[in-house]
């Protein structure tokens, strides 16, 4: 399911400003992109980090929408 999320809103909305990635609801994967090429990831196993991500992704995922519904939205 790949949705789409507006930078601003989700600024709005609190969201961190990095990509990370949920594994099996117990690590987050940190996406690092030093001069805008990925570098790998910093990978957080923090019980309450992760919690705050999962709180994240749900956010961002009752905000956003299905990427065929942005495309067609998009000039």
């Amino acid at each position: 399911d790949v949705r789409v999320l507006d930078e601003h809103e989700a600024a709005d909305l609190g969201l961190p400003d990095y990509d990370f990635l949920l594994i099996d609801d117990r690590l987050v994967a940190k996406m690092l992109f030093p001069d805008n090429r990925f570098a790998g990831a910093e990978v957080i196993t923090d019980p309450g980090t992760v919690a705050r991500h999962r709180a994240f992704q749900n956010l961002a995922r009752e905000h956003s929408i299905p990427l065929n519904e942005y495309r067609q939205r998009s000039p």
